[in-house]
């Protein structure tokens, strides 16, 4: 068994401080949104679209906002990325 690591309770605050700034890196990472093409079901050319990566789970993976094709098709907001995909 290893030995506990004597610390203050000045020295704790540090280590308790640091890492939820961590924890809480790692959550804003999955709510930032991620820009991935997806196949336009209507013409099959790829369009740009901004997806969420985090946030609930019924919502990971969709639009976040309408994007037109040029050929004029609207992938909706809230639509998942993986209907799309070809």
């Amino acid at each position: 068994r290893g030995e506990m690591i004597k610390t203050t309770p000045f020295e704790m605050v540090f280590i308790i401080r640091d890492f939820m700034s961590l924890i809480k890196g790692c959550q804003e990472g999955k709510g930032t949104p991620r820009l991935v093409e997806v196949k336009c079901p209507k013409c099959g050319e790829y369009v740009e679209v901004f997806v969420k990566m985090g946030g609930s789970a019924g919502q990971t993976g969709t639009l976040v906002a309408d994007e037109t094709c040029d050929c004029g098709h609207v992938l909706p907001a809230g639509s998942y990325a993986t209907d799309y995909e070809g």
